[in-house]
């Protein structure tokens, strides 16, 4: 259900690329090349690397005592998602 919604999203930014928004484009374009195509993946696989970074920034910030592993975040279930 969230994957569908995203989608409409994404075809609804199609349309306003070709509307009436002066400039919209660039911005979508300038998005796409910072983050890629789907700057909101869903699940844990898709996010590792960000949920990495922000374990990592915790640690140096004093906010963990130490890295933690997805494993220890997340059921089994989800970090295939």
């Amino acid at each position: 259900m969230f994957e569908a919604a995203k989608q409409t999203a994404y075809a609804t930014r199609d349309l306003l690329r070709l509307n009436s928004l002066l400039f919209s484009h660039l911005h979508f374009e300038e998005q796409d090349r910072e983050f890629g195509e789907d700057p909101f993946p869903y699940g844990v696989s898709a996010n590792a690397a960000a949920i990495r970074t922000a374990i990592n920034r915790s640690v140096a910030d004093g906010l963990l005592e130490r890295p933690l592993q997805l494993e220890e975040l997340f059921p089994a279930e989800l970090l295939e998602t």
